[in-house]
């Protein structure tokens, strides 16, 4: 298999993961996390990084 197929995969992946988070944090607003609300924001812009980079990297890899 294809480098760029697997890390498209796994970018679908991220976001399929981010969209069930979204529909339990909705779900649950009585739930958050134990810490600052930047440590959470950081988390969230690296998960978002993490992901486009996957995509990018995926489309760079397949015009090779």
């Amino acid at each position: 298999m294809k480098k760029s197929k697997i890390l498209f995969g796994i970018g679908c992946l991220l976001v399929l993961l981010a969209i069930l988070f979204l529909i339990f944090a909705f779900n649950h607003p009585e739930m958050s996390f134990p810490w600052n609300n930047n440590v959470t924001l950081t988390i969230y812009g690296i998960y978002a990084v993490f992901t486009t980079a996957m995509f990018v990297l995926s489309a760079v890899l397949k015009k090779r």
